[in-house]
């Protein structure tokens, strides 16, 4: 959970810890996704990893995570209605964000079936490849390289399956099954 509210505990982290507050924040706990993503790009060179929301009509946004009873809601417009949830690094890859929402909204079906790999992207006009697994129902998860791969990087494909998976807890459910 603490990678879906990074932004906003960061903020807060930054506020009670004289620690680099990305290294604080994951300080104790099981699993140090900033840790494994920091290791990831630095060692196969990712220009970023990020989690994109997808702001659906039936689920309210609100990008502080939580707001007063009462308040007016008024729900993001366009580009606007995919916010970067996470981003490492901090800063966004904003100008890739059309890119994104095309191949999110192009490619619906399999990144909506659970079943379904990561999908693979080269966008040969910038030079770019994606690749993007959704982790749940509104949230995808986007590796963007600057360079071409021509062909599914394994060792992506397999990072961003053993991300998604953990971020699913799909481990523990599967192992609940087996001991039922």
């Amino acid at each position: 959970m603490t990678l879906f509210f990074n932004t906003i505990l960061l903020e807060k982290e930054s506020v009670v810890s004289e620690e680099d507050p990305e290294k604080s924040l994951w300080k104790g706990l099981r699993i140090d996704y900033y840790d494994q993503i920091s290791t990831f790009k630095k060692k196969f060179g990712a220009h970023s990893v990020s989690l994109v929301y997808e702001v659906t009509a039936d689920t309210p946004f609100y990008p502080q995570g939580y707001v007063c009873p009462g308040t007016t809601y008024e729900a993001p417009q366009g580009i606007h209605s995919f916010p970067f949830i996470y981003c490492h690094p901090k800063e966004p890859p904003n100008k890739h964000l059309p890119n994104i929402i095309s191949i999110i909204q192009g490619s619906k079906h399999k990144l909506n079936d659970p079943k379904t790999g990561p999908i693979h992207f080269f966008d040969s006009t910038i030079g770019s490849t994606y690749y993007l697994m959704r982790i749940d129902k509104h949230a995808v998860m986007v590796i963007i390289y600057l360079d071409k791969h021509a062909h599914r990087e394994p060792t992506t494909m397999e990072f961003l399956t053993n991300i998604a998976t953990s971020l699913r807890g799909s481990t523990v459910i599967e192992e609940l099954i087996r001991i039922d």
